[in-house]
């Protein structure tokens, strides 16, 4: 029976992806490599990250002039990354609604860019 985790994190991909998945780790396009060998500075890398960028711009209809930025971390860090590039002189508002609402206003108090409303 395979099961299918709809919750945060991972979750169950088709078939069809892991079959493909399953090719490239083994060799990635008659490179004589896996696509887990291959330099981050290589041609074939550059060409799976401009195809990955056009794609999910076309996706998501993203504007030209924004840019997408891969990034390693889960979602605290990204809490802590966007708490980190907000300017000086600003402050945010936060709903809080679960754990990870409670964390973002955590983050954003600790750099004195989160006014406490009572």
């Amino acid at each position: 029976m395979k099961k299918y985790n709809f919750s945060p994190g991972p979750a169950k991909l088709d078939n069809s992806i892991l079959e493909r998945v399953n090719e490239d780790i083994l060799e990635y396009r008659d490179t004589g490599v896996s696509i887990l060998e291959i330099s981050h500075r290589s041609e074939n890398f550059q060409d799976i990250l401009n195809k990955t960028k056009s794609n999910l711009s076309d996706l998501f209809n993203i504007p030209s002039n924004y840019k997408l930025l891969f990034l390693q971390g889960g979602a605290t860090f990204h809490n802590t990354f966007i708490a980190n590039n907000i300017k000086e002189n600003k402050y945010t508002a936060n709903l809080i609604t679960g754990t990870w609402g409670q964390k973002t206003y955590e983050d954003l108090l600790k750099l004195e860019i989160q006014k406490k409303f009572y």
